[in-house]
């Protein structure tokens, strides 16, 4: 005979059971489960996608600092020719050449018999002084022709020939 209780009983039976073959974490009290929050994702610099070449540095010329070097070698010849107009007249052309040893020269400065002359541009090598001479020979006249580099700094030495005229 059954007990007044047993559907009671019953229950609770049934009850037991589905608690039994139901996981834990049924009975177990409900928690809340750690999210991650979110940090704030790092500034990236942009990038591009060009390739930059780099342009060459720009050169600035050095001051001069110092005074150019005299010219070295310095040679000369001439030539003669009479006036065909029976003037007795001559004509002596005077060719200087001479070696630029200087790197820093702005140009260089002709003196004859100690007067200046001519002014010539730098790496300048030679130079040509026509000369009249009036009447009778003019062998013996001559003259001392100087040379001279110069720049901002100032002047190089003197580099002097002497020379006389045989016609």
């Amino acid at each position: 005979m059954k007990h007044k209780n047993a559907p009671l009983l019953d229950m609770t039976i049934c009850f037991l059971l589905i608690m039994a073959c139901s996981p834990l974490s049924m009975l177990a009290t409900p928690t809340a489960i750690p999210t991650e929050t979110a940090s704030p994702a790092p500034t990236l610099a942009p990038t591009s996608t060009e390739t930059l070449t780099p342009s060459p540095p720009t050169v600035t010329p050095v001051p001069t600092s110092a005074r150019p070097i005299a010219p070295k070698n310095l040679k000369v010849t001439y030539d003669c020719q009479w006036s065909k107009k029976g003037h007795n007249l001559v004509q002596i052309t005077i060719f200087f050449t001479w070696e630029d040893v200087s790197d820093n020269e702005t140009g260089f400065d002709i003196y004859k018999n100690g007067t200046f002359m001519k002014q010539l541009p730098a790496n300048t090598t030679r130079y040509v002084d026509p000369v009249v001479i009036g009447s009778g020979n003019p062998s013996g006249d001559g003259a001392i022709y100087a040379i001279q580099a110069f720049n901002a700094v100032g002047k190089s030495n003197r580099v002097s020939i002497s020379m006389r005229y045989q016609c």
